[in-house]
């Protein structure tokens, strides 16, 4: 067996330094999004690290990791992004006096809990872990939070919620699993670590305007034939219907506002630019199918993600950011960063971190989300749990149920389309938001502003109890719409009123029904037969939620509430 590296003299806990530090578990997957098919992980872990070495003004880096090749790998990335110079110390497994030196450890994921009893082997209060959310969706995720409450984590402990909504969903899910605890065992056990909410960054000079930015705006616009006076919205993420935004909404929004704006002076014509990566052809073939069919009078151009030239010039070429998310895997969402970085205004979903990225009539405007409430998803657990649905199904059905007001998103592009001046106001703002609070030079000083706090309470607070394991169970896999809730703006009601959007609803809920990207989770909502009598009835006068739901079993209950949220999904009903 190979020996460890020899370990300097052991420390106690040192006293918060000048500048703050942090050792970073470093796997090379968790930092790289120079990849072919890049997530908002990667890039947001590779953006942490260049801010790291270009604002943190630390004298070293620190690599934990048992791998020698990965600490190499790290070293060269370092020096790489401006930190040559400065030393790098690989921090292999035993290297616990590392550790406290630096003073905390830093994870690329919420997962502390096998950090931690590996730490308490050692000394609760050798350095404190620091983790982070992305998505809190997948079992992995939910088994690695619910574990903070039985795994030796401490007040000196955190994990970075990147924003409220999700701080909101994490509290949602290890509360109810404390609850099951506390049933089982007669004590409910409270979750000693912070929970600090601090945004992912952007490299906000990277975006800046310049000749350089004004030529590939130029020349991708020319390429694409969007001419001068044309307005181009812009999408930027995985183009993905279960994963991401679902494209029709947005598509049927682009279409509106071109209807809308027809009678207006002057006329701008619409160009809509989707730009990121499909998972697979099967849904690149649904994209581009949904895209003439649900939005004939607007161009709609695909254009890879992965080319850097072409992907970056859409930044500049765009003139609406426009992004309707309505999937709970998403916790921040970055793409919103960078477009205010870039001056252009935003049309986002009310949701997730977008509520607290962009300002409503400062920044952009936020379009209304609504879901389902709680309980009326319970079903949808044990499918997922069982394997019945793979998670990409399970995030699906929950994205299939929640709806964002395509009206008022075609009411928004129609009206930054037809003013210019508004357009410039807004991403000018945009531009000094991302700059003061989301550039990656104020979300290092929160990070060490952090550190220094755990610091602090890793010498004051007293040692929380060790606790046992526990047993995973369903606790870790509460309903969706009652865990999310906080995603969306509104949960529909008993009293909500319903009626179809004009007088060509029922052919065009024909039209929604013939793509399979549209009805991908029919059988965990109503039968299309009973959609359709629905849809008729409500030609001919409004009904409430509570009406059409009257005397129904929970079983059937939950597959109306689903119905009538993909209803308004698709501009089919209106609430």
């Amino acid at each position: 067996m190979a020996s460890l590296p020899a370990d300097p003299p052991t420390q106690t806990a040192a006293a918060p330094a000048a500048q703050p530090n942090a050792a970073i578990q470093y796997h090379p997957d968790s930092y790289d999004a120079a990849r072919p098919k890049v997530m908002g992980r990667h890039a947001a872990g590779e953006g942490f690290l260049k801010g790291l070495v270009a604002h943190s003004g630390v004298p070293a880096f620190y690599a934990f990791t048992p791998s020698r090749n990965d600490f190499d790998h790290f070293t060269r990335r370092v020096a790489a992004m401006g930190g040559r110079g400065r030393p790098t110390h690989w921090v292999a497994p035993g290297r616990y006096s590392l550790l406290a030196e630096v003073g905390c450890l830093y994870l690329a994921g919420p997962g502390l809990g096998e950090t931690a009893w590996q730490r308490r082997l050692d000394d609760d209060r050798r350095y404190s872990l620091c983790g982070i959310t992305h998505t809190v969706s997948s079992d992995r995720a939910m088994d690695a939070l619910g574990e903070l409450l039985l795994a030796p984590t401490q007040s000196w402990d955190a994990v970075v919620c990147t924003s409220r909504a999700v701080k909101a969903a994490v509290e949602r899910m290890v509360g109810g699993y404390a609850d099951y605890i506390a049933q089982r065992v007669g004590a409910r056990p409270a979750l000693p670590i912070q929970l600090p909410i601090i945004p992912l960054g952007v490299d906000a000079g990277a975006f800046a305007a310049s000749t350089a930015t004004e030529a590939m705006r130029a020349e991708l616009r020319q390429r694409l034939q969007i001419a001068a006076s044309d307005v181009a919205l812009l999408f930027f993420g995985r183009l993905a219907f279960h994963a991401k935004a679902h494209p029709v909404p947005m598509l049927l929004a682009a279409q509106l506002a071109h209807e809308l704006m027809r009678g207006d002076a002057g006329t701008t014509r619409l160009h809509f630019l989707m730009v990121g990566q499909f998972p697979n052809n099967a849904i690149a073939a649904e994209f581009r199918t949904a895209a003439p069919r649900y939005c004939p009078d607007v161009t709609v151009h695909f254009l890879d993600g992965a080319d850097p030239p072409q992907s970056r010039a859409a930044w500049f070429a765009g003139d609406i950011f426009f992004s309707l998310s309505d999937n709970i895997q998403e916790s921040f969402g970055i793409t919103p960063l960078e477009a205010m970085a870039a001056g252009i205004p935003c049309v986002v979903s009310d949701w997730d971190g977008y509520r607290d990225t962009v300002t409503e009539g400062e920044t952009g405007f936020r379009i209304k989300t609504t879901m389902p409430p709680p309980t009326d998803g319970g079903d949808l657990v044990p499918r997922y749990v069982w394997g019945i649905d793979t998670y990409d199904r399970y995030i699906g059905a929950v994205s299939q149920a929640t709806a964002v007001d395509v009206r008022a998103a075609a009411d928004a592009i129609r009206r930054l389309a037809g003013d210019l001046a508004l357009r410039q106001s807004l991403g000018e703002a945009g531009r000094r938001r991302a700059a003061a609070f989301f550039d990656w030079r104020p979300v290092i000083g929160q990070y060490q502003a952090l550190w220094r706090e755990l610091a602090l309470r890793r010498r004051t607070d007293k040692l929380a109890g060790a606790g046992q394991a526990g047993l995973r169970n369903h606790g870790l896999r509460p309903d969706p719409f009652d865990m999310f809730q906080g995603h969306s703006s509104t949960q529909l009601g008993a009293d909500v009123s319903l009626r179809t959007r004009g007088e060509d609803a029922a052919a065009r809920l024909e039209q929604i029904l013939s793509m399979s990207m549209n009805t991908f989770t029919g059988h965990l909502m109503l039968q299309q037969d009973e959609i359709r009598r629905m849809v008729a009835e409500l030609a001919g006068r409004s009904r409430t939620v509570g009406e059409l739901s009257a005397g129904r079993p929970d079983t059937e209950r939950r597959l109306l509430m689903r119905t009538i949220a993909w209803l308004k999904k698709y501009d089919i009903v209106d609430f």
